[in-house]
């Protein structure tokens, strides 16, 4: 290991210095791929245990390091930013049983960890029970629907499942659900994770690690698939805009040369007890200059046309990304006259949707609102838009009511607020992960609103089927209809980045982050 580490040492220091200085460094061997590519993407999470992540933001480097049974790969391309699509991993091959219940994986033969042991059937077992006895957010996702994971072999693994579970392949390739050594945890306990003891399933190892700067990844020797760069310099900072590397997450908008798409939402509930008139509910979400407030909180927001972000894949691994506009597709074919592409023709049918429930006696004109929110510079500008906006297109008055973060998370629970907002990021990448945030009787749904037919959407499209995806899109638009209306998206999340000049083959999925193996330098 020492001299692995000091050949890691040299390569930094060959290619130490700024991006640009890189750039005009001249290389007296021409070469496809970095010796050592510097990133980064954010602080350094509490654990690299995948057993114990708190969420997903910890997964980022462990993508490198651990591999499960399924993974995201790169869409091969010379774009600076290419996508990513579901496939096999330390499996080879998977049958599903007809009902959708029993996964039977066969591991790849050539499956090894990084110091030359086989990965086995029985790390998967072990790791997985190990996992569920935890309190972490993979362990969550994973019992929910993980009847029983045995190993009739060392190369073959069988998943029983509660149910039937479309998106459980996916769960597969989350870093919480890849091997762990009995071995080594029971030798060295919480200090497995240390470099001099560590052995990962992953396409890099760890070659130094200092706490709170970088952690150094090499090439696993044992690796079965092929990797483009030597080396990965994985630089933490809570600014990354700050640190000098070839690729950088994160940045302002002004240093930015990309933005990705990211799987989360901000969106606001708007309360059925308190604003009773859909109507109201309908003009208030049309009367929103999304595009206006995307562009003020920058960070590659994007805004929403639905509750659940584009990007975030269907079953058959294709990106959510519905031709109309889900939150308007209802109201489009209820009000065909008003053209409802533009903000023009959707503050035209608000302000009508908002005179007709003053006209019939259910809203009263004077009536002021008040706006819920935790204190923050994104929370002040998005209040402060909305408000505006719902001032001049709808003479409607709502006030600001900012709380503490405590304060505010206990609000949330009593449904006694006129208009709140939160966001949502995706656990697994499904749409169904959003819009079972309006399930009725769901924990997340405080916007005292609920129907059991939406409910039934839900359970439709929780199975497997031919016709799940468009029972999936049908969902995201059956909670813009009448008589509901209680949760108004906002925007959708996105994330700047800098990429240095000549960089191509980084890439990137809206849920499991960027991956850096194939990059090349031109």
């Amino acid at each position: 290991m020492k001299s692995l580490v000091l050949t890691i040492a040299m390569m930094l220091n060959l290619w130490s210095g700024s991006a640009a200085e890189l750039a005009e460094a001249p290389l007296p061997v021409p070469t496809p791929a970095p010796a050592v590519l510097s990133v980064c993407v954010g602080t350094e999470g509490h654990t690299i245990d995948p057993g114990y992540l708190s969420d997903g933001e910890d997964a980022a480097v462990l993508h490198h390091l651990f591999e499960g049974l399924m993974k995201y790969a790169p869409v091969r391309g010379d774009k600076e930013m290419n996508d990513m699509a579901l496939t096999c991993g330390l499996a080879e091959s998977v049958q599903v049983s007809a009902d959708g219940l029993t996964y039977r994986f066969t591991l790849r033969r050539d499956a090894m960890w990084s110091d030359g042991v086989p990965v086995r059937a029985g790390d998967f077992v072990y790791a997985w029970q190990r996992l569920l006895q935890t309190e972490s957010y993979g362990a969550r996702q994973l019992g929910d629907v993980l009847a029983s994971v045995t190993a009739e072999d060392d190369r073959l693994l069988t998943a029983v499942l509660k149910r039937p579970c479309p998106w459980f392949l996916k769960l597969c390739a989350e870093v919480y659900a890849a091997p762990v050594r009995r071995d080594l945890t029971e030798t060295y306990g919480g200090d497995w994770t240390r470099e001099e003891n560590i052995a990962v399933s992953g396409a890099y190892t760890i070659a130094e690690w200092v706490h709170d700067d970088r952690m150094v990844l090499v090439k696993n020797p044992y690796y079965y698939d092929s990797v483009t760069v030597d080396a990965i310099d994985w630089q933490f900072a809570d600014s990354p805009d700050r640190i000098a590397a070839d690729f950088t997450a994160d940045v302002p908008d002004s240093t930015a040369t990309g933005a990705v798409e990211k799987s989360g939402v901000y969106y606001l509930y708007l309360n059925a007890n308190a604003i009773r008139d859909w109507r109201i509910r309908a003009a208030m979400l049309l009367a929103i200059d999304r595009a206006s407030i995307a562009s003020q909180v920058g960070d590659g927001a994007a805004a929403a046309e639905g509750l659940v972000p584009a990007g975030i894949s269907l079953t058959d691994g294709t990106a959510y990304r519905p031709e109309t506009a889900p939150m308007l597709v209802w109201l489009q074919t209820k009000y065909p006259s008003y053209d409802l592409r533009s903000y023009e023709g959707r503050c035209s049918l608000a302000a009508d949707l908002y005179n007709q429930a003053v006209a019939e006696g259910t809203w009263s004109h004077g009536r002021t609102l008040q706006y819920r929110y935790n204190v923050s510079e994104v929370n002040e500008t998005v209040m402060r838009c909305c408000c505006d906006d719902w001032l001049r297109v709808l003479g409607l008055t709502v006030t600001a009511a900012p709380m503490t973060a405590e304060d505010y998370g206990k609000l949330l629970t009593t449904n006694t607020f006129d208009v709140a907002y939160l966001s949502w990021v995706a656990d697994y990448d499904d749409p169904l992960c959003f819009l079972q945030i309006m399930e009725r009787g769901g924990a997340n749904n405080h916007s005292a609103w609920g129907s059991p037919q939406y409910n039934g959407l839900l359970e439709q499209a929780a199975m497997s089927g031919e016709q799940r995806d468009s029972l999936l899109f049908a969902a995201d638009c059956a909670l813009f209809e009448a008589e509901r209306f209680a949760v108004c998206p906002v925007y959708w999340f996105g994330e700047p980045y800098f990429a240095a000049d000549g960089i191509t083959g980084i890439a990137h999925s809206s849920h499991s982050g960027y991956w850096f193996g194939n990059v090349k330098r031109q």
